[in-house]
Parts: structure tokens; sequence; C-alpha cells
């Protein structure tokens, strides 16, 4: 029998999850919203499900993710597609200046 894995459970993330829906949605373009937590508080966690969440209602979004936050060309690229309904970046203090900019 295989050895179990501990998995680690963000306390709330149900609540907290349907609250940050619900404060993104409502928001106004060009609007945004910073998600902030103390290092491996399960902020990544919440822009993931955020992230599948409005995925599943069809809207479109641009992910960009802690690995490719510090490119420049890769977040030109992910922003480039066109219209979108929402940018969700991990880790967004690597984009540097005018990284919102687009």
């Amino acid at each position: 029998m295989p050895e179990p894995t501990a998995l680690w459970p963000i306390v709330g993330i149900e609540a907290t999850a349907s609250r940050l829906i619900g404060q993104v949605t409502a928001l106004a373009a060009g609007d945004g919203l910073v998600i902030e937590g103390a290092r491996r508080s399960g902020r990544s966690v919440l822009l993931r499900r955020l992230a599948w969440s409005l995925g599943v209602e069809g809207r479109t979004l641009a992910w960009i993710d802690d690995a490719m936050a510090h490119r420049a060309t890769a977040v030109a690229t992910e922003l480039a597609d066109g219209p979108l309904d929402f940018a969700l970046v991990d880790d967004a203090e690597k984009l540097g200046p005018g990284g919102f900019e687009h």
C-alpha cells in the first residue's frame, strides 16, 4: 500500500475564493486588485483558483505566472492575444516599472 501524501489545506479557502471572485468580477475596466499575504500563505493557490473559476464562466484572461513575470516579452505575448476580461499576474512585483501598461 502506498504511503499517504500529506496535504496542507488552506483553511477557509472556499469562503476566501468566493469573496475574491466577487471582488474581481465587480472591478471596473482598467482597475486592479492585489492579493497580499506572507510568502507561502496561499496567494498563488487563490490566483489559480480565480483563473479556473473565471475560465469556467467563459471569461477571457491572460495568466502570467511567477516564472514568466520578470520577462517583458513573455508578458507582452500573453497580453497581445486580443481583448481580455482579466490579466492575472502571480508575483506582479516582478514585472517592474510600467509592467501593467499594456
